[in-house]
C-alpha cells in the first residue's frame, strides 16, 4: 500500500509547507481517484452499495492541494485491466480492490458501522470513530474507482498519465499488477526508461 503512505506523506508535507519531493509517479495505486480529482463522477457499483448501507464520503479531496507539495509533478501510471485493483476474480467472486470496497465496508467483523454521517465501532455504537484514516480503512466506502485503474484523472495529478496497457502491454493476470517486478529485465527495460525520465526529467 505504498501509495497510501505517499498520499499521507504529501498531505503532511503540504501542512508543513515542505518541498522534499521532486516528482511522484503513482504506480497502479490502490487509492480512490477522488482523493486527487474531486470532479470525477461517482462509480455506480459503489453508489449502489450506498443505497443499503450508508457511509460518509471522506475520501473526496482528502489529501488537499498536494500537487503544491511536490516540486515537479504527480503522474498516474494506470492499468484499467489491473487484476488487484479492478478485474481480479476467484471462483466467480470479485477479489480485487473494488470487490473488497463493496464487500468489507463497513467492516462488520470488527464491529464497525455508520449512519452515513458518523462512524462507530462496537456493539450499540460504543465508540465514535473520528480519525479519517481509521474511517477510510474500516468504514467509509469510496465513491470512485482506484486511481491506478482509471484513465483521465486530473486535479492533483498535475503531470498527466500513462496507460500501462497501451504502452507496455500490462494486462489482467495477477502477476501483471506488479509486472515491473515480475517480468524479466529485457521485457521491462522500456518501462524503466520511461519511469526514470518521468521521475528525473531531462533538463
Amino acid at each position: 500500500m505504498g501509495n497510501i503512505v505517499m498520499m499521507e506523506t504529501l498531505k503532511r508535507q503540504l501542512g508543513a509547507s515542505s518541498h522534499d519531493i521532486d516528482n511522484y509517479v503513482m504506480m497502479q495505486a490502490a487509492v480512490p481517484a477522488q482523493c486527487y480529482d474531486t470532479s470525477l463522477s461517482n462509480y455506480s457499483p459503489f453508489m449502489a452499495m450506498e443505497t443499503g448501507s450508508h457511509t460518509p464520503d471522506v475520501y473526496r479531496g482528502y489529501p488537499g492541494n498536494i500537487a503544491t507539495a511536490v516540486n515537479g509533478q504527480i503522474v498516474n501510471f494506470f492499468n484499467t485491466n489491473d487484476f488487484a485493483l479492478a478485474k481480479g476474480t476467484k471462483a466467480g467472486v470479485n477479489i480485487s480492490w473494488e470487490g473488497n470496497q463493496e464487500t468489507y465496508k463497513p467492516d462488520w467483523y470488527w464491529n464497525y458501522n455508520s449512519d452515513g454521517t458518523y462512524c462507530y465501532q462496537g456493539d450499540s455504537m460504543q465508540r465514535t470513530v473520528i480519525d479519517p484514516r481509521e474511517q477510510m480503512a474500516f468504514v467509509a466506502r469510496p465513491r470512485s474507482q482506484a486511481v491506478g485503474a482509471l484513465a483521465g484523472v486530473a486535479g492533483q495529478v498535475s503531470g498527466g498519465q500513462l496507460d500501462l496497457t497501451a504502452h507496455f502491454n500490462f494486462q489482467n493476470s495477477s502477476q501483471e499488477h506488479s509486472a515491473e517486478f515480475n517480468w524479466n529485465i529485457q521485457r521491462v527495460e522500456p518501462f524503466y526508461q520511461t519511469l526514470l525520465s518521468t521521475l528525473f526529467p531531462p533538463h
